[in-house]
């Protein structure tokens, strides 16, 4: 690798870095809406339909966010590691296909299309937490007006 391809991998390894960020944000609306749960199951909303797919909704997002956190940490240390020098492309191929971990397309591909990828896994668990919000302040509306 180019020093100007190890200085990318290691600006994205900080940048992906922010990503526990995001998940540090996202637990708490989790507990959050656990807790507002077990207060409607002891109010008056606790038959409600639309209060327990408002939680499910909430709950699920935040689900899937620790889900993409976990994923957007994986690639902060693959990147960091191909930064310093400690691992090249072709050897995370190599252990990707060994462990199953990565689809057969997505081997061997350029720097490039692999930054853009760990940018968009980025921006998903961003927008997931984004989603995860709304739903907790819907879920927390609904609950109110029971």
């Amino acid at each position: 690798m180019s020093p100007e391809d190890k200085e990318a991998c290691t600006l994205m390894a900080a940048l992906l870095d922010r990503g526990r960020i995001v998940n540090g944000l996202s637990w708490p609306l989790t507990a959050l809406t656990l807790v507002a749960l077990a207060l409607a199951l002891i109010g008056p909303g606790a038959q409600s339909p639309l209060a327990w797919l408002g939680f499910a909704a909430a709950f699920a997002t935040g689900l899937v966010q620790a889900f993409l956190a976990a994923r957007v940490a994986l690639d902060a240390d693959l990147f960091r590691a191909l930064g310093l020098g400690n691992l090249e492309p072709l050897t995370l191929d190599a252990a990707l296909r060994r462990l199953t971990l990565a689809n057969e397309t997505k081997l061997g591909r350029p720097l490039e299309q692999r930054l853009a990828g760990a940018m968009r896994l980025l921006k998903t668990q961003v927008a997931s937490l984004a989603l995860q919000f709304l739903l907790t302040l819907a879920f927390l509306a609904v609950l109110r007006r029971m």
